[in-house]
């Protein structure tokens, strides 16, 4: 009895971490998103790509 209380203690208390892992970190992107979006776009971009891809060539 005591075992499988344990295990389903586990069981909830452990995808109610995941879940609330889940839950505040596309929180905290979305406001950071919201009051500043584009150093969210500009580290986005950064870490999508390879450094300085949107140089342009300078034909000077």
């Amino acid at each position: 009895m005591v075992n499988s209380l344990s295990v389903l203690c586990a069981f909830v208390v452990n995808p109610l971490s995941v879940l609330r892992a889940f839950v505040v970190n596309p929180l905290s992107v979305l406001c950071a998103f919201v009051v500043n979006p584009l150093s969210v776009l500009r580290a986005f971009v950064v870490q999508s790509y390879p450094p300085s891809p949107i140089t342009l060539p300078n034909y000077n």
